[in-house]
């Protein structure tokens, strides 16, 4: 699908709606500029090695908000990983 420019409707977490919207949001976030996508899918990925290695203290991802999720994916738009290879 080749890209567009759109408005995308956001309600919740969920995305209800794209396409010329007009002015129907109560909160408008500009993305003039950016690329806006429902997030990235890696497939090949070793990151559930971090927790393996780390043994025990795993269960510091109970207290430590850091240790509950790939942060640095999320940071760069990847939504869902594939691990144990």
């Amino acid at each position: 699908m080749e890209p567009y420019i759109a408005d995308v409707g956001v309600k919740g977490d969920e995305i209800v709606a794209i396409g010329n919207l007009g002015n129907s949001a109560s909160k408008v976030v500009d993305a003039n500029g950016s690329i806006v996508t429902s997030g990235f899918v890696d497939i090949h990925t070793h990151c559930d090695l971090t927790f393996k290695r780390t043994g025990l203290k795993r269960y510091l991802a109970y207290v430590i908000q850091s240790w509950k999720g790939n942060h640095n994916y999320l940071y760069q738009g990847v939504t869902t990983v594939v691990t144990g290879n």
